[in-house]
């Protein structure tokens, strides 16, 4: 790991940082934050995988649900509208995403959370 300088890459943190920022837009891809770091998509996505643990895609999805989880919790948002601000152009995606992270629908999450 030393010899790799592990823990250090900086463009590694920069894409971090913009991902945490952007997630919302439907259209943010791999290559985009590759591009805003000046990588190619291919040395990013094994830089990124080997800095931070988890592949990128899995990384953003990650962010999004946790996002969406928190959002649930107020029962003045709709479903949709969540999805739409997470960055999924589609409830129906969006929903699939979430059971496929989840185990369960949003619905049933908010149902859990007695928020409906």
């Amino acid at each position: 790991r030393q010899t790799r300088n592990w823990g250090t890459h900086n463009g590694i943190k920069r894409a971090v940082d913009y991902v945490n920022r952007h997630f919302t837009s439907d259209t943010l891809t791999m290559q985009e934050v590759a591009a805003h770091i000046n990588m190619s998509p291919a040395y990013f996505s094994r830089a990124f995988k080997e800095e931070m643990g988890i592949a990128f895609v899995h990384y953003l999805t990650r962010l999004r649900i946790e996002k969406a989880k928190h959002m649930l919790e107020n029962p003045d948002c709709k479903t949709t509208d969540i999805a739409t601000a997470i960055g999924y152009a589609d409830y129906p995606h969006f929903a699939k995403v979430f059971k496929k992270y989840c185990g369960i629908t949003p619905t049933e999450y908010r149902k859990r959370l007695g928020v409906l």
